[in-house]
């Protein structure tokens, strides 16, 4: 029992550097979003986004993730990103 207690403790340490790194991603999505508005750039830009998908289902496979559920999450992580610059 006490091996599981330590390993909810280290899950939610992970889970709180998840939030604050997605916190992190959002204060510079603003900036570029802002940029893109100043400069009558197109928000959404679908080679960068299959850019990125293919680098973290690469990463994903590198760490024993699946890549399926990490290209999911990024598609709704970049979908939000667009909802809120609106």
């Amino acid at each position: 029992m006490e091996e599981m207690v330590k390993w909810r403790k280290e899950i939610d340490e992970i889970n709180s550097k998840i939030i604050q790194l997605l916190g992190r991603r959002t204060i510079v999505v603003r900036k570029v979003g802002k940029y893109k508005k100043e400069n009558n750039i197109p928000i959404t830009d679908t080679k960068r986004e299959e850019i990125i998908f293919g680098k973290m289902e690469k990463l994903a496979g590198k760490n024993n993730v699946n890549k399926e559920l990490v290209r999911d999450i990024f598609e709704r992580i970049i979908k939000q990103a667009k909802v809120d610059e609106k």
